[in-house]
């Protein structure tokens, strides 16, 4: 009974007990940063010739809350080699290669568009084993100033992130922020993202490919189904992970279990999903949602 009711009060606490309207992005106790890569960002990735790429931070939690945000939206990592470059390069394109890219008009006049599915990658320290989209920030409350945020729905996977809260570490960062450095002094009333860099080395972290970026509210929030399924072992269920010599496809094979195909670089030109002529990959090949 008494576990029963803790959960109940943490599932209030997320949900209906918020103390203050506002977005979260990476917190210092976060155990990922997460990111939507399109093909504008794995062009980006492909024509960088420097040992390090910055990311910036893409939230799937499915909420807008238009009174501000906290956190850190801004990644770079360091120590990018030529595999780990080709690592994340293939991986992309073997992934995502049954899933057109879409785009959305997001200017009439300029004829802007944006691509609405990018892959859902989530950075995580390189040993971490743990259940992916869960944030295991055990100070949530406090860094996130009475907002969860999370990227499931349903309720087990969130009391699952609260009970082993303690087992993972935060995301292994170069210089560790100050737990509240991002919330201003003297309270909640003022939110903001901060201006400053994060930094990590590409040794110590993987990037887990995990599904699509599905936009909801006229392209305002944005959700990774495929996470749910991931966290209840779905049939069919597939993931990617990232590392500096290669990646690994896992996948879950009815009446099989889970079955990994390792594949490790730099991939000969013939297995090679990678486009020849990199600058056409960001050019939209498919169908443009009209914004409304």
């Amino acid at each position: 009974m008494k576990m029963k009711t803790c959960a109940l009060f943490l599932l209030f606490l997320c949900f209906g007990g918020s103390a203050s309207a506002h977005n979260n992005y990476f917190l210092p106790g976060d155990s990922f940063f997460s990111v939507s890569i399109t093909r504008d960002v794995i062009k980006k990735w492909m024509e960088n010739s420097k040992p390090e790429f910055e990311f910036e931070y893409s939230r799937f939690d499915g909420e807008f809350i238009a009174c501000g945000n906290i956190g850190y939206s801004n990644l770079k990592v360091h120590g990018i080699d030529s595999n780990f470059k080709s690592a994340l390069s293939e991986a992309y394109w073997s992934y995502s290669i049954n899933e057109p890219p879409l785009y959305r008009l997001e200017d009439e006049k300029t004829k802007k568009q944006s691509q609405v599915n990018g892959v859902v990658a989530l950075i995580y320290n390189a040993d971490f084993d743990g259940p992916f989209g869960l944030k295991f920030n055990e100070d949530w409350q406090t860094q996130g100033a009475g907002r969860y945020c999370g990227l499931f729905e349903a309720a087990k996977p969130v009391i699952f992130d609260w009970q082993l809260g303690s087992k993972f570490p935060p995301l292994k960062l170069d210089s560790a922020p100050e737990p509240l450095e991002h919330i201003q002094p003297g309270g909640y009333d003022v939110f903001r993202t901060m201006e400053k860099v994060l930094t990590t080395e590409a040794k110590n972290i993987k990037i887990v490919l995990v599904g699509f970026v599905k936009q909801d509210g006229y392209a305002v929030t944005q959700k990774c189904p495929n996470l749910q399924r991931i966290f209840d072992e779905e049939e069919n269920t597939e993931y990617v992970t990232v590392d500096l010599k290669g990646f690994t496809t896992i996948s879950l094979v009815q009446n099989e279990g889970w079955k990994e195909n390792r594949i490790d670089t730099p991939v000969p030109a013939e297995s090679s999903n990678i486009p020849k002529v990199v600058a056409e990959i960001s050019e939209p090949d498919s169908a443009v949602e009209s914004k409304k």
